[in-house]
């Protein structure tokens, strides 16, 4: 009858059994694995087999994956089949040495090399490798969130970091440019993300697009001209603060002759003629602020007394010629 182990367990035995046996000589070192730290040695940086004692110990978690030479015979089930009922060798049965009935289910060396010497009762070990082994204490990092201020502070510093060059303007003043000609096309090789980026270029150090009709697809509402529309809707006191509508404060025109004068534009000339009227009167239907005879009744407009060269023509008082 046989006995079903785990992989681990049979592992574990045939270790435990080897050094029951004595056959690995007394000698632990020689089958332990440390990786060779030996610059001119062909194996230098590999997991060797043989320790001195002055070399760091490799430890496997598990025997099984320790001694990949062993699986084979673990995995096909020839030790749990040479045991016996109760779990143990046959007396006359060898696995770890050349006199066994079986030599062949087990080969040298045998699986010792995770055990440590018993009479040193210590091994070398890395403490800042180990640490990183068994130590499960999980600190979380949590970043820094910046207040309001700050992220104003850093809105401001990327704009100004990324709005580029003032583009080439032919007039200053009034903004006209040029966007076919070679200064424009340079401008946007020196400073637009998207020209650059369509362009095949490198866009580490590119700037923010000018114009909406510039931009590429990566940089949708992401210009200049996006910035300045959505600011205009938030500074439309400031925009039209300048456009105030001068006040007029001269009187208002009142007809004072027959029919009426229209002057339809600013730069239009009038030439008024004194004496514009077949009776060569001078009424040209103009009041006269100075002329002290207009809107007088007949009584006072013929009252000699006021020294005022005053004629009445049987409606209206005027000022007489002095004759």
């Amino acid at each position: 009858m046989s006995t079903n182990y785990t992989r681990e367990q049979i592992a574990d035995l045939i270790a435990r059994k080897s050094i029951e046996s004595g056959s690995y000589g007394g000698q632990l070192n020689q089958f332990q694995k440390t990786i060779d730290s030996d610059k001119n040695s062909p194996t230098y940086g590999k997991i060797v087999t043989g320790r001195l004692t002055t070399e760091q110990m490799l430890i496997f978690r598990s025997d099984y994956y320790a001694n990949p030479e062993d699986q084979p015979k673990i995995d096909d089930g020839f030790i749990t089949e040479s045991m016996g009922a109760d779990g143990a060798w046959p007396e006359d049965w060898d696995p770890f040495g050349d006199g066994g009935s079986d030599p062949h289910n087990l080969w040298q060396p045998p699986n010792v090399g995770q055990f440590v010497e018993f009479e040193s009762g210590s091994v070398s070990i890395n403490p800042t490798l180990f640490k990183e082994l068994v130590d499960t204490t999980i600190s979380e990092l949590i970043p820094t969130i910046a207040n309001r201020q700050q992220r104003i502070n850093n809105f401001f510093d990327e704009y100004f970091e990324l709005r580029g060059d003032i583009p080439p303007y032919i007039n200053q003043e009034t903004g006209e440019i040029d966007l076919e000609s070679n200064d424009y096309q340079t401008y946007l090789t020196n400073n637009s993300i998207s020209y650059i980026q369509d362009s095949g270029l490198d866009d580490s150090q590119a700037n923010l697009t000018r114009l909406t009709s510039e931009e590429n697809e990566a940089n949708t509402e992401k210009t200049l001209e996006f910035l300045y529309r959505d600011i205009q809707d938030r500074l439309k006191d400031i925009q039209f603060a300048n456009d105030s509508v001068v006040e007029d404060d001269r009187d208002e025109y009142e007809d004072e002759g027959d029919g009426y004068m229209e002057i339809q534009n600013l730069n239009d000339a009038l030439l008024i003629n004194n004496a514009a009227d077949e009776n060569q009167s001078g009424d040209t239907g103009i009041a006269d602020e100075d002329d002290d005879c207009v809107g007088l009744d007949e009584t006072a407009c013929l009252d000699p007394t006021d020294n005022l060269d005053c004629e009445w023509d049987g409606t209206n008082c005027y000022t007489g010629t002095g004759v």
